[in-house]
């Protein structure tokens, strides 16, 4: 019987008290945790445009 791959879709709402900065580091450090399970992979969804007066980047959801 084939293995059926299941997608999830997590959506991280840290607040309004964290920095930009500390939202990525935490989010990353989420995603290399998620990396170290049996997984065939965890990736970044991008979206959404950037708040006025952002710095260049990309924005992780």
């Amino acid at each position: 019987m084939a293995e059926k791959k299941v997608r999830v879709l997590l959506n991280l709402d840290a607040g309004s008290e964290l920095v930009a900065e500390e939202k990525e580091r935490i989010t990353r450090q989420l995603r290399e945790e998620l990396m170290g399970l049996d997984v065939d992979g965890v990736d970044f969804v991008k979206s959404g445009k950037a708040p006025a007066k952002a710095k260049a980047g990309d924005l992780i959801t």
